[in-house]
C-alpha cells in the first residue's frame, strides 16, 4: 500500500496546482467551455491550456452542447405535453362534476342558473377532453420523452469523454511550468466534481420541496373526501348506535342555523366528494411526470456519495498525482464518474459500505484504496 500522506514538497505542488486552476464559483463553473477556461488559467498551467485548446475537444464540445440543447427542448416539450394532457382531463372532470351538482348547489342556495349555462359548460367539458386527447397523441406521436433521453444519454456521454479525454491526456511540460498530472485533477475537481455537488445539491432541494408542497396538497384533498363521507358516516353511525346518529344530526342541524342550510351543505359535500379524487389524481399524474419524490432521494445519494469520495479520497488523490501516480488518480476519477453516470447506483450510499474495500468495478459500488482525507472541493 502507498504511503499517501505526502511529503512537504508533494503537498506544496498539490496547493500549487489547486491555485492555478481555481476555485469552483457556482455562478459561472457550471458551464463546459475548455477553451476559455485554457485562457483563464496562469503561465504556470500551460501545459493544462495546450490540453484544453486541442481540436477533439472542441469536437466533443460540440455535440455536447448541441445534444444538450436538443434534450432540454425535448424535455420541456413532454413536460409540457403531460402538463396539459392532466390538466385538461381534470378540468373536464370538474366541469362533468359541475355539471351534475351544480343545479343542486344553486337549488339548495336560491339561486337560478340560466338554461344555456348548462350547454356551455357542456361544451366547454368536450372541448377540454379533446384538447387532452390531441395532447395525449402528440405525446405519442413525436415521442418527447424518447427524444429527451437519447439527447441527454448522448451529452453526458460526451461529458464523460471530454473529461476522460482532459485527463488522460499526455503533453510535454516545459520549464517553468507545474506537471500535468496535478492539474488534470484540479480541472477535473473543479468543473466535474464541485460542479456536479453543486447540481445534486441544489435540484435535490428542488425536488424535495415540490414533493412536500404535493404531498400536503394530498393531505388536503384526503382531507375533503373523508369530510364528503361525513353523511353516510352519520348513517352508517345511526345503524349502529342510535345516540351517536343523534350526535351527527344536532351537529347538521346547527349548522343548518348557524352557517348553512342543510341541503347546502349535503349538495356542497357532494360535490366535494367528485372534485376531490379527482384532483387527487391529477396530483398522482402530476407526481409520476415531475418525478419529484424518486429524484429527491436519488439526487441525495448521488450527492452523499460525492460528498464522501470528495472528503476522504481527493487530498489523496492530490498527493497522488504530485507524485505521478496515475494509476491512484485515475482510481479516484473513476469512481466519482461512475456515481454520476451509473443509475443503478442511486440507492448505495458508499459511507455505508465496508471502510476498505478493494475498488474493482463500477458495479460494485465500491472506494479506490486511497487513505488520505480531503477537507474541502
Amino acid at each position: 500500500m502507498p504511503d499517501l500522506r505526502g511529503t512537504p514538497e508533494e503537498l506544496a505542488l498539490a496547493r500549487s496546482a489547486a491555485n492555478a486552476v481555481g476555485p469552483f464559483e457556482s455562478t459561472q463553473d457550471w458551464r463546459i467551455e475548455p477553451q476559455r477556461h485554457a485562457g483563464s488559467l496562469p503561465p504556470a498551467a500551460a501545459a493544462l491550456a495546450r490540453v484544453l485548446q486541442r481540436p477533439e475537444l472542441v469536437g466533443l464540445m460540440g455535440q455536447f452542447t448541441r445534444s444538450d440543447a436538443e434534450a432540454v427542448q425535448a424535455q420541456r416539450r413532454y413536460k409540457r405535453l403531460g402538463r396539459a394532457s392532466i390538466v385538461l382531463n381534470t378540468v373536464a372532470i370538474l366541469l362533468g362534476a359541475i355539471g351534475l351538482t351544480g343545479p343542486d348547489v344553486a337549488q339548495a342556495a336560491g339561486l337560478t342558473i340560466p338554461a344555456r349555462a348548462g350547454a356551455a359548460v357542456a361544451s366547454l367539458q368536450f372541448a377540454c377532453i379533446f384538447a387532452a386527447m390531441i395532447s395525449a397523441w402528440m405525446i405519442i406521436r413525436a415521442r418527447p420523452f424518447d427524444k429527451w433521453m437519447r439527447a441527454r444519454a448522448v451529452a453526458e456521454t460526451c461529458r464523460m469523454e471530454l473529461f476522460a479525454a482532459v485527463t488522460g491526456a499526455r503533453e510535454e511540460v516545459r520549464e517553468g511550468e507545474l506537471p500535468l498530472l496535478p492539474l488534470q485533477l484540479e480541472y477535473f475537481r473543479r468543473y466535474q466534481l464541485a460542479v456536479q455537488l453543486d447540481y445534486y445539491a441544489g435540484r435535490g432541494a428542488q425536488h424535495r420541496k415540490a414533493a412536500g408542497a404535493r404531498a400536503t396538497r394530498r393531505d388536503i384533498y384526503a382531507f375533503l373526501i373523508s369530510l364528503s363521507l361525513a353523511p353516510v358516516t352519520a348513517g352508517a353511525a345511526a345503524l349502529i348506535d342510535p345516540t351517536i346518529g343523534a350526535q351527527f344530526m344536532s351537529l347538521f342541524q346547527r349548522a343548518d342555523t348557524q352557517v348553512l342550510s342543510e341541503p347546502l351543505i349535503g349538495s356542497l359535500l357532494v360535490m366535494a366528494g367528485l372534485f376531490a379524487p379527482a384532483l387527487m389524481s391529477a396530483q398522482g399524474a402530476l407526481s409520476l411526470l415531475s418525478q419529484d419524490r424518486r429524484n429527491a432521494s436519488r439526487y441525495a445519494a448521488t450527492f452523499d456519495n460525492l460528498a464522501h469520495l470528495s472528503r476522504v479520497y481527493l487530498d489523496a488523490a492530490r498527493i497522488a498525482g504530485a507524485r505521478g501516480d496515475r494509476e491512484t488518480l485515475e482510481e479516484f476519477i473513476n469512481a466519482v464518474s461512475a456515481q454520476i453516470s451509473s443509475e443503478h447506483q442511486e440507492w448505495v450510499r458508499l459511507q455505508d459500505e465496508d471502510p476498505r474495500p478493494d475498488f474493482k468495478t463500477i458495479a460494485s459500488a465500491r472506494l479506490p484504496r486511497l487513505h488520505q482525507r480531503s477537507q474541502h472541493v
